[in-house]
């Protein structure tokens, strides 16, 4: 067992410093707008054009969790990157580790 969890942390690693290059530094996407202003100012529907926010439940638990990072210091477009690069990582080492149930680690890494 402990072998599989060093190679998910390498996978995760890996993922997680691949994502770096190609990380965004500008909101570049309408959505991305909409999810910093629910970040900054909360779920709010209006009809405002200015002041949109992504509908409610939308994507709560993501948003949430990059106003967690925002809290911590980071601008809005970095905290939703970080938790963007984060969940693909987990989301890599979390299927290495399914189909390491299965198949051997040498397969289970394909």
């Amino acid at each position: 067992m402990r072998r599989g969890i060093v190679i998910a942390l390498g996978i995760f690693a890996v993922v997680l410093f691949t994502r770096l290059p190609f990380a965004a530094t500008t909101l570049w996407a309408h959505d991305s707008v909409l999810y910093a202003n629910a970040i900054e100012h909360g779920f709010h529907v209006d009809d405002e054009l200015l002041l949109q926010r992504p509908h409610p439940p939308g994507y709560f638990l993501y948003v949430e969790t990059a106003a967690l990072a925002h809290a911590a210091g980071l601008p809005s477009d970095a905290a939703l990157v970080l938790v963007s690069a984060v969940a693909s990582a987990l989301a890599a080492m979390a299927i290495f580790l399914l189909a390491r149930r299965w198949v051997r680690d040498r397969a289970a890494l394909l």
